[in-house]
C-alpha cells in the first residue's frame, strides 16, 4: 500500500498521510507520530481535493510542476540525506526498497522510503535519487577507492553484488577472491 507523506515545513513532526483504504483514500493527520485524526473521502472527492491543494500551490509559485518521473520509487538509487538513529548511513548510496508504509519516530519527521544499504535494510526521512546507476558506482568508487588496493576490491565486490541477496560477509569473501583468485 502507497502512502504519501506531507512533512510541515514550521514542525517536522506535523505529518499528514494520505493511503488507500478499501475503495476511499484515508487522509491521517500526526503530530509528535500519534494519530490525531482521519478522514476518509471517496475517490471523486480525493481528487477535488488533491486539485484544490495544486491550485493552492500554484498561487503561490505560479505553477512550477515536478515531472512524474521525479518521484521517488521502488527500485531507485539513492543518497541519504536523513535517516534518524541510522546517521552513519548519511551520504551513503542506497536502493529504495518500498515506499508503501513508512516510520514515525517519536521524534523527528517521517521516513517514508525503505532503502538496501549494503543488504541492510533502514527508514530514511530524506534522500535524493542519484543519476545513471553506472555513473553513481564510479562516483561511489571515485569517494573510496583511492585510499588503498583493499578499498578497490571491495567496491568491485559491491557493484558486481548490486542487485543480488547478500551480507558484508560476502562482499569481503569476493573481495578477497577478486584480490588472490582462490
Amino acid at each position: 500500500m502507497t502512502t504519501y507523506a506531507a512533512v510541515c515545513h514550521a514542525n517536522s513532526r506535523d505529518v499528514i498521510e494520505a493511503r488507500v483504504a478499501g475503495d476511499s483514500v484515508e487522509l491521517v493527520a500526526r503530530s509528535y507520530g500519534e494519530r490525531k485524526m482521519e478522514t476518509y473521502l471517496d475517490v471523486d472527492k480525493a481528487r477535488i481535493f488533491a486539485r484544490g491543494i495544486l491550485a493552492l500551490a500554484d498561487e503561490i509559485d505560479g505553477g512550477e510542476q515536478k515531472p512524474a518521473d521525479d518521484i521517488i520509487k521502488a527500485g531507485d538509487l539513492v543518497r541519504i540525506v536523513y535517516a534518524k538513529n541510522a546517521e552513519d548511513n548519511h551520504g551513503k548510496l542506497a536502493t529504495v526498497v518500498s515506499t508503501d508504509d513508512g516510520w514515525q519516530p517519536r521524534t523527528g519527521p517521517f521516513h517514508p522510503y525503505l532503502v538496501d544499504v549494503d543488504g541492510v535494510e533502514l527508514w530514511a526521512a530524506e534522500v535524493t535519487r542519484v543519476g545513471d546507476t553506472s555513473e553513481a558506482r564510479v562516483e561511489a568508487s571515485a569517494d573510496t577507492t583511492a585510499s588503498s588496493p583493499r578499498a578497490r576490491y571491495v567496491e568491485e565486490a559491491k557493484t558486481l553484488l548490486t542487485g543480488t541477496l547478500h551480507g558484508p560477509a560476502d562482499i569481503i569473501r569476493l573481495a578477497e577472491f577478486l584480490a588472490t583468485g582462490e
